[in-house]
């Protein structure tokens, strides 16, 4: 089959574009017209994520543009829906492109990206991520303390919640402090239901969060 001019896929996004907005401008608030409504604008909302999908496909050479288009369409667009998985599967390509070169900065920001936008990194990006953080907490220890705190540094940009690694970092950098407690006793008892001393009270209040608080108004 002849492939089609990207022109064709512009032209025709703009035109289901714009019918969705008159749709959108002419709903009726009957119940018996609503129903016909929502089946309508369904079937312009398929048929307008088809084509911005045979567009990225078509596109997909031209990194450019296609990355352009998908943040075109992104705030119009669901994790859930296909042209959302488009474009995961898109920035998920260019993040594992990254890692093919060693790139795992620029890894990092495509992952960034997928977890804010989509709540998710793929395992294929987030494994390799992980892993390269692990090494280089490892690599630290043995380390003079400059060349240990930027690759602390770089773990934490890869993978900001690696165990350990901020606590290791803040004491190569001098600045790790310890919160010293004094209490008449040790807590024992670590449950809302069944905290009575003053101490086990007292770590409640780090471990849970109040739903509400009671105070003596003066």
């Amino acid at each position: 089959a002849k492939a089609e001019p990207p022109e064709t896929f512009r032209l025709a996004d703009i035109v289901l574009s714009a019918t969705l907005r008159h749709h959108l401008s002419v709903r009726q608030t009957e119940p018996s017209l609503d129903e016909e409504w929502h089946r309508l604008h369904m079937e312009l909302r398929v048929q307008q994520i088809r084509v911005r999908q045979d567009w990225l496909d078509h596109v997909k050479g031209d990194v450019k543009a296609a990355l352009a288009l998908a943040d075109q369409w992104l705030p119009a667009t669901t994790r859930d829906d296909p042209l959302g998985l488009s474009i995961q599967q898109l920035w998920s390509k260019q993040a594992t492109n990254a890692l093919d070169k060693d790139d795992y900065a620029a890894a990092r920001v495509w992952a960034h990206r997928l977890e804010e936008t989509f709540a998710t990194i793929p395992e294929a990006i987030h494994k390799p991520l992980f892993k390269r953080a692990q090494t280089l907490l490892k690599e630290a220890e043995a380390m003079p303390d400059a060349a240990a705190i930027r690759a602390l540094e770089e773990a934490l940009m890869l993978w900001p919640r690696l165990p350990d690694a901020r606590d290791v970092l803040e004491r190569r950098k001098g600045t790790f402090q310890t919160l010293f407690v004094a209490v008449r006793s040790l807590p024992e008892q670590l449950s809302p239901a069944t905290a009575w001393s003053e101490s086990e009270k007292q770590a409640l209040e780090l471990l849970f969060d109040r739903l509400y608080r009671v105070e003596q108004q003066p």
